[in-house]
């Protein structure tokens, strides 16, 4: 049986491929119920092409929201501010670290923590094809120490 840490040596691996991206003219208000629904902490943005241009991080989301809700204080809970209606392009990023599917997983793991970044869009040319973020490492990391577990207690023990 092939161990965990030798199953997932390339980005492709470990992504995940399911992912749902918005327009950078899209209100952020729509991005915010997204990543609510989806529990998504990140969020690529896409062109009319089909082109990867930014990814909105739910920090982003979360500041600029209690931002505006500080200049509007008045507004009713539940009643958009006008400031939700923004396009997505005011807050993304643009300056963006991107993986390729075969490029080895401890590369993208070093890229994450030299950035000290969250998430790695996985580009094939201009497209983004599936986002590889913190949580896909987590999952990776508690199998193995599962396998090292397991294999521990397996281990003959000197009586």
């Amino acid at each position: 049986a092939a161990s965990a840490s030798t199953d997932y040596q390339k980005v492709s691996q470990l992504m995940l491929t399911d992912i749902y991206t918005v327009r950078p003219d899209d209100p952020i208000a729509l991005v915010a119920e997204l990543m609510q629904w989806e529990r998504a902490r990140y969020v690529p943005v896409e062109d009319d092409q089909g082109r990867l241009v930014g990814l909105v991080s739910l920090r982003g989301v979360m500041r600029y929201l209690s931002r505006s809700s500080v200049a509007g204080s008045a507004i009713p809970s539940g009643v958009p501010s006008a400031d939700q209606s923004a396009p997505v392009s005011t807050i993304m990023r643009t300056q963006l670290v991107t993986v390729s599917p075969d490029m080895p997983t401890r590369e993208a793991v070093a890229l994450m923590r030299k950035h000290r970044i969250g998430a790695l869009p996985v580009v094939q040319g201009d497209h983004i094809v599936a986002m590889l973020t913190e949580e896909e490492f987590l999952g990776l990391a508690s199998k193995m120490l599962n396998e090292l577990g397991s294999q521990i207690d397996e281990a003959p023990v000197d009586g």
